[in-house]
This record gives structure tokens, sequence and C-alpha cells, in this order.
């Protein structure tokens, strides 16, 4: 009798014991989030670009990468802000070596029914359209079925998937992290399909 006594005693604290670990752990996640929420919102890191970020941005994420090479996501940063992007000829542009630099392309929408969703594992990407509008298509990449298998070489792989797009214009940007397949480039029905846009490629920390 004592002895049952004595192990339901000790499986009591033990769930209580869980009970409060649980509740810090989830207060100490609660002020990370609210913390991080405060930087992402102070815009600092923007450095005075005055395009909106997208809601999408996984900020947490974002805030890590940022800390990891702040010299590197300012030059980025500071491209899109003091470049003239309309005058810019599509190719690719040096920024910092190949840490950083930015692809300009222009050309006609795209049919979200025959386009690839891609994914890149060395690289983060911030989309930008230069003019005309686009649809950005996004989903988990583990959620994704592989139709091509990533390339390290090219640093891409191409997938299938069902995702959420959002519209996207010159007032704005995105920001793809290797954890999300993305459609670029779709078009918007009632829209010019001719897309200009800038992808500044940075690399993963």
């Amino acid at each position: 009798m004592k002895t049952t006594v004595l192990r339901s005693t000790q499986q009591a604290i033990v769930m209580v014991s869980m009970f409060f670990f649980s509740c810090a752990v989830s207060k100490t996640f609660s002020q990370e989030n609210a913390a991080t929420a405060k930087w992402f919102e102070g815009k600092a890191w923007l450095n005075g670009l005055s395009l909106t970020p997208h809601k999408t941005i996984d900020q947490a994420e974002f805030k890590k990468q940022y800390e990891a090479n702040p010299e590197m996501w300012d030059k980025a940063f500071r491209y899109l802000k003091e470049t003239d992007l309309a005058a810019l000829k599509p190719g690719k542009y040096a920024i910092e070596g190949d840490n950083v630099y930015a692809l300009v392309t222009e050309g006609p929408a795209r049919s979200a029914d025959t386009a690839k969703w891609e994914d890149h594992q060395q690289y983060i990407d911030i989309h930008h359209v230069i003019t005309g509008k686009e649809n950005m298509g996004l989903v988990p990449v583990t959620t994704a079925t592989v139709i091509t298998p990533y390339d390290s070489g090219k640093d891409i792989g191409f997938y299938k998937a069902n995702g959420t797009f959002y519209e996207s214009g010159n007032d704005t940007f995105f920001i793809v992290f290797p954890k999300d397949a993305h459609l670029p480039g779709i078009k918007i029905d009632g829209y010019n399909d001719r897309i200009k846009k800038v992808v500044i490629k940075v690399k993963k920390a």
C-alpha cells in the first residue's frame, strides 16, 4: 500500500514539474516572439527603404539570418533603395561577390497551370516587382512533390504543389527561405502580363 502511494506521489510530482516547465517554455517563446515582432515592425533593418515587407515573411527566421550576416543584408536593402531599378537591363549584378547579387528579369507572366514550383537551399531570395504585377505562390517545401531533384550546382529543385498565391506590386517585397517552395511571376487576370522584377540572392548563414 505504501509503495502504491509513494509511486502515485512521485507521478504527481513529475506531472506538476512538467506542467510548470511547459508554462516556463511557453512564456519564453511568447517573450521571444514579442521581441522578434517588435524588432521586425521597427524596420530599422530596412535602413530607410520605403518598400513594405510582405506579411508572409517568417519574422523569426529572418531575424536569425539578418543577425548572422547584417552587413550582407544591409547591402541588399541599400541596393534596392539606391539603385534605379527601372533603368536596369535584364541580367546579373554583383553586390557582394557571390554572397549577395541581383538578378533582373523581364518578360511575360506565366500560367500557374504550367509553371513549376522551385526551391533553393543555399540562398535566400528577396523578390521585388519593378513594373507590372504578379501572383507569388508560397508553400512549405516539405508538402511539395519533387519533379526534378535539387541540384546543388544550380541551387534549385522543381516541384508541384498546391500553395497560396499573393498579389505582388511594386510597393512591397517577399523574402523566400529554403523552407519555402515558391512560384513567382504568375499572371494576374486583368493586368498587363509583362513583368519586370529583381530577385536579390543572399547567401544563407
